[in-house]
């Protein structure tokens, strides 16, 4: 039997924006990307169909790397749902751009499936530096968020806004819910103008140039353990994302990501960030509590290398004053002090069965030991 579904097409005006400004859009214009499909379906989404009550984290999408099941949850929560927390809750989504449009008008396109029938959201979009803000219609019944999504109400909302919003390098979209209560994904696409065309990737890589004999192209020396430990890259643009959508405290290990304009400004006014690092440099002036660390020569540690290798350091000068070993600053900082690692060796153990592996990190030989293939 087909199933025949009430769309409601959500196409409204915004500030100085009118409708003539949707029609702008011509047939030349193109998703630049586009989260999921507009299928009336949710299964490629995270938690679909009906795992609404295991929601955990934030939607944080990067183009041409994330993967929508693991990343992109079908439920997008509001301040009204206890079961996500009872807060507002920010969508993600960064991309990199070669060039931007140089005029025109863009639309960021979302398909839902169904929105909450007493308390739909009221939506703000911030597009880079430009803030919108978009109302939802009333749904169906919680039946589409409890796994029946073809009983929802699907729609679709359109927002236009100018292409100059856009730029060449690093680019992010936040999506917040203002109050009222969830919304469900169907797709989320970005139309721009000719001329726009995406990156390889972000920018702020620290990658440099290698000669495939001796010289790595890569200048981090622990990528490959950072990695191995589930710890992601960010670009400035997306780790300002990041920082923007934290509702608690912010922890900074080590570096200066301050020194970027993006982040800086991401970190201006938060009374609830600590540092823990080895210089006075803009981070540790931008937080509300700087703690003294240890550099790498005033520790000992482990690093992974390109090839994963894991390899012991041993320290070799004294702390000086009260920096102490980082993970002895972190422990203390833990909200249970009692499950606080007691010493290096206990530490390494706990390190050791969290990723699983077929390493004894207190005793590495001298030239390491392989945690995995080549990188």
């Amino acid at each position: 039997m087909k199933k025949n579904f009430r769309l409601l097409w959500c196409v409204a005006a915004l500030g100085g924006w009118a409708g003539a400004d949707l029609a702008n859009l011509s047939a030349a214009d193109a998703f630049l990307w586009q989260i999921g499909k507009p299928d009336h379906g949710n299964a490629e989404f995270a938690l679909a169909p009906d795992h609404y009550d295991q929601f955990k984290n934030d939607g944080f999408y990067v183009v041409g790397e994330s993967d929508a099941k693991q990343d992109w949850p079908y439920v997008h929560p509001g301040p009204h749902d206890g079961w996500a927390g009872g807060r507002e809750h920010t969508f993600t989504v960064v991309f990199g751009l070669k060039q931007a449009p140089s005029a025109g008008t863009c639309q960021l396109r979302f398909d839902l499936l169904d929105t909450h029938n007493q308390s739909p959201p009221k939506l703000n979009i911030r597009v880079n530096d430009q803030s919108f803000e978009k109302a939802t219609p009333r749904g169906a019944s919680d039946d589409s968020v409890r796994g029946q999504p073809a009983k929802g109400k699907p729609c679709q909302v359109k927002l236009a806004f100018p292409a100059s919003a856009l730029r060449a390098g690093d680019n992010a979209i936040h999506i917040t819910t203002l109050s009222g209560s969830w919304v469900l994904y169907d797709a989320l696409s970005l139309a721009t103008p000719p001329g726009a065309a995406l990156s390889g990737g972000l920018a702020g890589s620290d990658m440099g140039v290698g000669d495939d004999i001796l010289r790595s192209a890569d200048r981090t020396p622990n990528r490959r353990g950072l990695a191995l430990a589930g710890f992601a890259e960010h670009g400035a643009i997306e780790l300002a994302a990041l920082i923007r959508a934290a509702k608690g405290a912010i922890l900074v290990h080590g570096g200066d990501p301050a020194a970027a304009p993006e982040v800086a400004a991401a970190l201006a006014g938060r009374q609830d960030v600590v540092y823990v690092g080895t210089h006075r440099r803009a981070t540790a002036q931008a937080a509300a509590l700087a703690l003294p660390g240890a550099t790498w020569a005033e520790k000992a540690g482990i690093f992974v290398n390109r090839q994963g290798r894991a390899q012991a350091f041993a320290q070799a000068v004294a702390r000086p004053g009260q920096a102490r070993e980082d993970w002895r600053v972190l422990a203390e900082l833990l909200p249970a002090p009692a499950a606080a690692p007691g010493s290096l060796k206990v530490l390494r153990e706990a390190v050791r069965a969290q990723l699983a592996l077929d390493v004894d990190l207190d005793r590495l030989p001298a030239d390491g030991a392989l945690t995995g293939g080549e990188a």
